[in-house]
């Protein structure tokens, strides 16, 4: 399942780019990304030849971006932590600490990756899993939805 952060970057990517349509479809996951009519976003260049020449293979590209962040997310062996409540996310103990885990961070099952504070209780989420994190998908500071993904553990 995509991120609500993920969703928003391949909406830009499409938005901010010549592409009209992005759909992918990796393993049961289908995601479809149009543009409307006139809504083209343009960095101020007249459309000459050459630049609607240069156009198809920065939109590849982006493609390519697109699906790997798609397929990334979609791997079996990729265990996603899920927010058990409303709140804000906290990735550390406080402001000055060190974040509890990064992207490589190495983690065991039952160890704190985070807090999520909900009416003034900060509350320590735990891994379910052992491996290593693979992405951080919510901000320090982000309010975050009950279920909402936090981060992704490749199992070991």
């Amino acid at each position: 399942m995509l991120s609500v952060n993920e969703m928003k970057e391949i909406i830009k990517a499409v938005d901010e780019s010549s592409v009209e349509t992005f759909k992918v479809e990796y393993e049961g996951l289908k995601v479809l990304v149009e543009k409307k009519a006139g809504s083209h976003h343009h960095s101020g260049q007249a459309e000459t030849p050459e630049n609607i020449e240069a156009k198809p293979s920065v939109v590849r590209k982006e493609e390519e971006k697109m699906v790997e962040a798609v397929s990334k997310q979609s791997e079996a062996d990729v265990h996603q932590v899920l927010s058990p409540m409303v709140g804000t996310f906290y990735g550390r103990s406080n402001p000055e600490a060190a974040p509890f885990v990064e992207v490589g961070t190495k983690v065991e099952k039952g160890q704190i990756v985070c807090v999520v504070e909900a009416m003034k209780l900060f509350n320590e989420i735990q891994a379910e899993v052992s491996g290593e994190i693979v992405d951080l998908l919510v901000e320090d500071g982000q309010i975050v939805e009950y279920g909402q993904p936090l981060f992704l553990i490749k199992e070991d």
